[in-house]
């Protein structure tokens, strides 16, 4: 039986005596990936691998010109719908190296099928399919762990993602619906004053720029994506903060808002302290290593969570804040807008650590009437 083809997959191409690049793997055909400005990409990096994977997007939007005809689901290809979305979403995305990911993974299962084969069981055997895979973010394939149920409902998602796209396009004449894996339990670990400590102190002595991490999230709630992101003038690529008025800026100048609200927080006393001295040992961004920013903490996290016997994620700092603000008894409203979510949101994930806010409703049952009808 012969092999089932990859599909266009993102590769990398060693030369003795020149630097590693990224190319582009289409059966037999080998193209270099190049960035925006045409230049080809360099290995080295989270920024180098993300610029790669949205070559790798553009190249399958530009590949094919998708064919839907009449729009019958029976003759409509599944590729041609994640073609189609690639080309008209992609660049448009908040994550467009996401999409450059996940597409090829998708068309490799789905090469040849049309969208009325689209099923509950299908979507099973492509779940069942990657989960089998090991994961092709680790180096060593051997010892890598298998690709999650989480990231296999993440591809799956951006399918539903391209066939809602194509029928909005009227390319399709309705809507499909694409089963995925359950959706895992929200993670609600949060830290301990105690630990906070012990967290904060290891990274201090491992990596400062990590430190510098838990202090700005653990004291605004900000999200890790934000938190790297943040500069220290206005900027249109991220957040920035302003020591004058003492305002962290979620959002750069004139990015459009997302469905993670990036509301400004205030900066507290003690966070300004340090900021201010950070100020100067850094370049552009508030958290750099060498000067240079950081896209994402991996492995410098999991070093300072070992050396402080800690098993969480940097988004736990994040619950933390707002785990914190709950037990001190302030109203659910301002929490909320500090994190950038809903009044209902904070009280629904939140309001277990403050079962204070219910002592009127227990006071009220066991008021004065009911105490003296029980003494007669």
């Amino acid at each position: 039986m012969p092999r089932q083809a990859k599909g266009p997959r993102l590769a990398i191409r060693r030369r003795p005596g020149r630097p590693a690049v990224w190319v582009i793997r289409d059966e037999q055909k080998i193209v270099r990936a190049r960035n925006d400005t045409g230049d080809v990409i360099l290995v080295g990096g989270n920024e180098s691998r993300r610029a790669a994977e949205k070559a790798l997007a553009s190249y399958l939007a530009e590949k094919h010109i998708p064919q839907f005809g009449s729009g019958d689901p029976a003759s409509v290809l599944i590729t041609d719908v994640l073609r189609l979305y690639a080309e008209g979403r992609g660049p448009l995305m908040q994550h467009p190296e996401i999409a450059g990911y996940q597409l090829p993974k998708l068309m490799a299962f789905f090469a040849g099928k049309t969208v009325s084969a689209i099923t509950p069981g299908l979507c099973r055997r492509y779940a069942e399919s990657r989960m089998r895979e090991p994961n092709s973010r680790y180096k060593d394939q051997e010892i890598a762990p298998r690709v999650s149920a989480s990231t296999v409902r993440r591809e799956l998602v951006t399918l539903q993602a391209a066939l809602r796209y194509a029928w909005k396009e009227k390319k399709l004449p309705y809507p499909i619906h694409v089963a995925k894996p359950d959706e895992a339990p929200g993670r609600d670990r949060w830290l301990t004053r105690d630990e906070a400590a012990k967290l904060l102190m290891a990274a201090w002595r491992t990596n400062r720029h990590v430190a510098r991490f838990i202090l700005i999230a653990l004291y605004t709630g900000t999200r890790h994506e934000a938190v790297l992101k943040l500069r220290w003038g206005v900027n249109s690529e991220g957040g920035w903060v302003d020591l004058e008025q003492g305002i962290l800026y979620r959002r750069g100048d004139g990015d459009e808002q997302s469905k993670k609200r990036r509301t400004p927080v205030p900066i507290s006393r003690r966070l300004a302290a340090h900021l201010k001295r950070w100020r100067s040992l850094s370049v552009t961004h508030v958290i750099e290593w060498e000067s240079q920013p950081i896209a994402k903490l991996r492995r410098s996290w999991k070093r300072a969570c070992r050396r402080a016997g800690l098993d969480v994620t940097p988004h736990a700092l994040r619950h933390t804040f707002a785990s914190w603000a709950v037990q001190r008894g302030l109203p659910f409203g301002q929490i909320a807008r500090a994190l950038g979510t809903t009044e209902t949101m904070v009280e629904r994930r939140y309001g277990h650590h403050s079962p204070e806010h219910l002592r009127d409703v227990v006071e009220g049952v066991s008021g004065p009437k009911l105490d003296r009808a029980k003494l007669r």
